[in-house]
């Protein structure tokens, strides 16, 4: 059986970032206080210095974007 992936809140990034910004403690000590990937955490810092706070959203999560993601996949087919 493959893996599920955890989604995060939004507001959970947001503390994980404000932690990492704030503190004088490493992104690895951070990660494994948290239980986050080092690359987890810096995917949501590349998408939060690209987008803010909407770059933090999950994408397809109640944002209807799937139902409109879904209606251009269906206009190409």
């Amino acid at each position: 059986m493959g893996r599920r992936k955890k989604r995060y809140s939004k507001e959970f990034k947001l503390k994980i970032l404000k932690e990492l910004e704030e503190s004088k403690q490493s992104i690895s000590n951070i990660c494994e206080k948290h239980g986050v990937s080092r690359s987890t955490v810096y995917s949501w810092k590349n998408r939060y210095s690209k987008k803010g706070k909407e770059g933090l959203a999950n994408p397809f999560r109640g944002s209807g974007k799937l139902k409109e993601y879904l209606e251009r996949f269906e206009d190409i087919f």
